[in-house]
């Protein structure tokens, strides 16, 4: 109600992550959980609480942002677990329109909604860090995110295990789905997304150019990104990366350009164990201290202080691994 107040749990005043299980508030699928709607700034603040049970149904905008729906607001969402969310448009877990939030240590899982199954964008220039989007799923583009003209700075996020299923309209982007917009990604994992339609990982579409730095795409189905066939001015802007097949691994359908910068590899970047949701590089990863350190956060997802050790290059995903790679040779003894 256009108030700049802070809801939270304890958490806000211990610091004890228990508390953001603890407080729950559910939505028993009758309408969006949590609404800011009329004009909030970033000191109107949700913190240390988990999300869940929101159904976002009927007609426009109400069929939007199942957990949170956020329109002409920029409120700060901090400390979250967004979860079983559903909207039957856009949006399940979260849903941003004329917005530029502040959103830092928010997990968004399991939500679903047509499109943009765990966040929908549209305009502004948002600023997330420290995110993990994991398991949502849209009927057409957007499994874990969807952005429409808004120009985010995402640092620090896993985006895994999505899914766009592609029923109707032909798009895909199991992980991410641009729509005429220019996002910075800056030490990001994506990795193990699905369509059936097209890009896995990334599906650019229209005028729109990604940027990605110290970013991991890989085992994305698919393919790991992938230009619309339909619309003009798409380009993908990447370097200190590793990208699965390389710049020739990237499906252009005749678009772009491809600005392919320095430092990027393509060679499995070796998490400890995908098997069990474990995306932390192995020791012997090729992603450990091959990053950009200009303008990498100087934390990881977790709080690791990035670079680690100090003075080293930063690693290439969400991930810090804080023991520095040895090369043993063998002791031949005579």
């Amino acid at each position: 109600m256009g108030k700049n107040i802070t809801v939270g749990s304890l958490f806000i005043t211990t610091g004890d992550e228990d508390y953001i299980l603890q407080t729950v508030i559910d939505g028993t699928r009758t309408d969006h959980v949590v609404t800011f709607a009329s004009g909030e700034t970033a000191g109107a603040s949700l913190s240390g609480l988990t999300i869940i049970n929101g159904y976002a149904s009927g007609t426009a905008p109400a069929h939007h942002g199942g957990g949170i729906f956020c329109k002409n607001s920029s409120p700060t969402l901090t400390h979250l677990k967004v979860s079983g969310n559903e909207a039957a448009e856009q949006g399940g877990g979260l849903y941003f329109e004329h917005c530029s939030p502040i959103i830092q240590d928010v997990n968004v899982t399991n939500n679903q909604a047509r499109g943009g199954g765990g966040m929908r964008f549209s305009y502004g220039s948002p600023n997330l860090e420290n995110v993990i989007v994991a398991g949502n799923s849209a009927a057409t583009g957007g499994g874990g995110l969807m952005f429409y003209h808004a120009d985010a700075i995402v640092t620090n996020a896993l985006v895994v295990d999505n899914i766009a299923y592609d029923q109707s309209v032909g798009d895909g982007g199991g992980g991410l789905y641009f729509d005429g917009c220019n996002p910075t990604f800056v030490n990001v994992t994506v990795v193990g997304n699905l369509t059936t339609g097209h890009g896995g990982g990334l599906h650019v579409s229209y005028a729109s150019n990604p940027t990605l730095v110290n970013t991991i795409v890989w085992g994305n189905t698919p393919e790991q990104i992938y230009f619309d066939t339909d619309w003009p001015g798409e380009a993908v802007t990447i370097e200190y990366s590793d990208i699965q097949g390389g710049e020739a691994g990237i499906v252009t359908n005749g678009q772009g350009p491809v600005y392919w910068g320095d430092g990027n590899i393509d060679v499995s970047p070796r998490f400890v164990d995908v098997s069990l949701g474990n995306y932390h590089l192995a020791n012997d990863s090729p992603c450990i201290k091959a990053g950009k350190a200009a303008g990498a956060p100087l934390t990881d997802l977790e709080g690791i202080h990035r670079p680690s050790p100090s003075g080293s290059n930063p690693d290439i995903g969400a991930y810090e691994n804080p023991i520095a790679m040895q090369v043993y040779l063998p002791i031949v003894l005579r």
